[in-house]
């Protein structure tokens, strides 16, 4: 078993694990604080994203979600390599976090680069964290709120999108079999 040192979350301030997504997460947490006026408050840390497939429960996670004044912005997801093969994963949670309205954006990123999404249109919007769009430029973003519900017809496809993406390195899950045990977002 690898073990990792502890460093302090910049949002919670708790000591945590250094994994690697653990180091791209407070490196990221470090330019947005910094460098794009955000607030350790405007956060919420490993936020589960519950959903069902063919009748089985699963669960995903957002690694942080950028939540200002009671409303969820932007669904943030961190991995090792590539970004572009994971944007449709980020973009399903959060199209699938919260019950009422459909999370408008959403961040996959890695050490190095980072792709903001646009979750209403399911696009990419931006690429690289310079052009990630600071506090009051993301606010200045949301026109009418709440933005729009996931209409009911299209949440069994999107609950089976986000299966398909994050079961890969789920221990026990088949998307064809009967041996299914749910399923946690894993990190490469």
């Amino acid at each position: 078993m690898t073990e990792f040192i502890k460093v302090p979350c910049l949002i919670t301030g708790q000591l945590v694990e250094e994994t690697d997504v653990e180091a791209i997460m407070q490196k990221f947490l470090r330019f947005l604080l910094f460098e794009k006026n955000f607030l350790p408050s405007d956060f919420k840390k490993n936020v589960k994203v519950d959903f069902e497939v063919d009748g089985k429960h699963c669960q995903s996670n957002i690694d942080l979600l950028i939540n200002i004044d009671g409303r969820s912005l932007v669904a943030i997801r961190f991995s090792i390599g590539s970004i572009v093969t994971r944007e449709t994963g980020a973009i399903s949670t959060a199209r699938l976090v919260e019950k009422d309205y459909i999370v408008p954006f959403a961040i996959q990123c890695n050490l190095f680069d980072a792709a903001f999404l646009d979750c209403i249109n399911k696009k990419s919007a931006i690429y690289e964290w310079r052009n990630i769009p600071d506090k009051a430029t993301l606010l200045g973003m949301i026109t009418e709120w709440p933005p729009m519900a996931m209409p009911e017809n299209r949440k069994a496809l999107e609950m089976q999108r986000l299966f398909a993406y994050d079961s890969g390195g789920c221990k026990g899950a088949s998307i064809f079999g009967e041996d299914w045990q749910g399923c946690d977002h894993h990190h490469d």
